[in-house]
């Protein structure tokens, strides 16, 4: 990994950096209008302490947030003010893989991963006017492991096997993850495993203090304050 990349990025997004993971195909206990109102909260939030946003650029949980953090802007211009910065980005790898292209993605002419269209058509009417791409790491693997170095918290919603991994990677760097345990999952497993109600097979020890449980987008906000402290 290049911590000095990692770095660079976390000074040109602003700090702090707030990375929202989840299932690209959530299973039934999860709501888009949960990410939705995650991504409007979260934008309030920053909009408060700066910072930036981002997901991992696939379909599901990172577009629901992305929606929400532009209604927020867009609410905003609406008061009269000019469209806000949507201050997000998604975090994605040069290349993808079949799993990952699976998810509404897919391939420029250069063989370089590109996240689902549905994010572009979005950022057109941000601020911008444009989806802000960053590239790190030549697959999802890698892509995972930079999301510790460059995120200060993550919230994690539902998710599957790949959202533990990035979850651990998180808790690993001594991190915290808020976990929308109320929706499935991923994050529930995580508050499960923390209070011993669930065996996770992981490759290392984790600090299971770091990881927080919330039941509501307002818990969210509140844990977040403290965390960011």
């Amino acid at each position: 990994m290049d911590e000095t990349l990692a770095e660079n990025i976390r000074k040109e997004k602003g700090i702090p950096v707030i990375g929202v993971i989840g299932a690209s195909s959530p299973d039934d206990k999860y709501d888009e209008r949960i990410g939705i109102e995650v991504g409007h909260m979260l934008r309030e939030f920053i909009g408060k302490k700066g910072g930036s946003i981002f997901t991992g650029g696939v379909s599901g949980v990172g577009i629901d947030t992305y929606i929400g953090v532009l209604r927020f802007c867009f609410e905003t211009a609406g008061k009269g003010d000019k469209v806000l910065d949507d201050n997000f980005f998604v975090l994605i790898p040069e290349h993808g893989t079949k799993t990952y292209n699976d998810h509404g993605g897919g391939e420029d002419a250069e063989g370089k991963y590109m996240p689902p269209k549905k994010y572009f058509d979005l950022a057109v009417g941000s601020r911008n006017g444009k989806l802000d791409i960053v590239r790190v790491g030549n697959d999802m693997a890698e892509r995972r492991a930079y999301v510790s170095e460059i995120a200060d918290v993550v919230v994690a919603i539902n998710g599957g096997e790949g959202t533990i991994d990035e979850a651990c990677h998180v808790l690993d760097a001594g991190k915290h993850v808020i976990c929308m345990a109320e929706y499935g999952g991923a994050a529930a497993a995580l508050f499960k495993y923390k209070h011993g109600l669930l065996d996770i097979s992981l490759e290392e020890e984790i600090n299971k203090d770091l990881i927080i449980g919330v039941e509501s987008v307002y818990e969210m906000v509140s844990e977040l304050q403290g965390v960011l402290r």
